[in-house]
């Protein structure tokens, strides 16, 4: 009967969900299709909601081929069945277009979006739906980045994060994180100081919210800085950083003492943020060149490409005795630090037989 037919559906998701957790990707699967085909005596919208899980699974695996074949089949059918103003028929539609932006269709992504877009500003009124629509624009801005239409992305981030201030408030994270996006954009069409302005912004407002130095605060402090090296404007850079650096040197002369105490010979100085400034002390300490400490860990450290310029002489050393540096590509180092730690990765330094990575 249909109650027995239920029990079993659910069993069979919660056998995909525990193979899912076990990383036997093909096991949830074949759980999910013959939850599929019993969903199918059940009735159209148990069927609807079988196949959904289907194409997700395959979406998140990377079978987007498949994926799409099964989202254009429910689609087909949920408009019918349930509408299609309906949130289930709006989620298959956002969920065929971010197939189609992974293969870069973006026309197709784009079209797909609009018609969310439509929809939604047709439900205005309802508060939720509001936003949900600022989350199809942030889609749609995405997009036309990819097209490199910047301005039209910038005109889309800006109803964002205009409704976002609206609807949320100015303190809340999603409103932070659509000054972020808006940004990134004014600084790739070279407008400098609207960039930094947000940036700005952002970054205060994390640090009341998240703290001075929670990662992502310390992310938009890293945008902040790049953005005014770049405007040249090196003093304004330094001495706003200048609070968090002395903050990690007090915190990475602690560590580096317990390592020297404790003769692990390894000095970790995992997330630390030292900028140049930072590294430029770094490379001073005499402990580094003890020949008791063969490693230093440096993963997830904010070094950047200046700060990376002061590690190099420090690096290229003949008598060093580290015999291991993780700068990982975790490490921040930004886009003018890759060419110089492909350098160094790539000629081992002037130091061989040490790992560098």
């Amino acid at each position: 009967g249909d109650g027995q037919r239920t029990v079993v559906m659910d069993t069979m998701r919660a056998l995909a969900d525990l193979c899912a957790q076990w990383k036997t990707s093909h096991e949830a699967l074949e759980w999910l299709r013959k939850r599929r085909e019993v969903a199918r005596i059940q009735g159209e919208p148990f069927y609807l909601d079988a196949t959904a899980d289907v194409a997700r699974h395959m979406q998140e695996s990377g079978d987007l081929e498949g994926a799409k074949q099964l989202y254009s089949e429910v689609r087909d059918r949920e408009a019918r069945v349930f509408g299609v103003e309906s949130e289930r028929h709006l989620s298959t539609l956002a969920n065929l277009g971010w197939i189609a932006q992974d293969v870069r269709n973006l026309e197709e992504a784009e079209a797909l979006f609009d018609q969310i877009k439509v929809v939604q500003s047709s439900l205005s009124e309802d508060p939720a739906m509001q936003l949900r629509l600022l989350d199809t624009l942030s889609n749609l801005a995405d997009i036309k980045k990819e097209q490199n239409k910047l301005s039209a992305a910038a005109d889309l981030l800006t109803r964002v994060r205009d409704g976002f201030a609206k609807h949320l408030g100015r303190d809340h994270p999603d409103y932070l994180t659509s000054l972020s996006n808006l940004a990134s954009v004014y600084r790739r069409m070279g407008r400098l100081d609207d960039a930094s302005v947000l940036f700005r912004e952002e970054l205060d407002g994390e640090e009341t919210v998240l703290g001075v130095d929670h990662p992502d605060t310390l992310s938009t402090l890293r945008n902040c800085l790049s953005v005014l090296r770049q405007m040249g404007k090196a003093a304004e850079a330094e001495a706003l950083a200048a609070p968090v650096v002395e903050r990690s040197i007090a915190k990475a002369t602690s560590l580096i003492t317990t390592a020297a105490t404790e003769g692990s010979g390894v000095i970790r100085l995992c997330g630390i943020f030292l900028d140049q400034r930072g590294c430029s002390w770094l490379s001073s300490r005499a402990e580094l060149r003890h020949s008791a400490v063969r490693a230093l860990d440096m993963q997830n450290c904010n070094v950047g490409a200046l700060g990376l310029q002061e590690l190099v002489g420090l690096l290229s050393e003949p008598s060093l005795a580290l015999a291991e540096v993780n700068l990982s590509a975790n490490s921040v180092i930004g886009e003018g630090g890759r060419p110089i730690l492909d350098g160094l990765c790539q000629f081992g330094g002037a130091s061989p037989g040490w790992l560098l990575h």
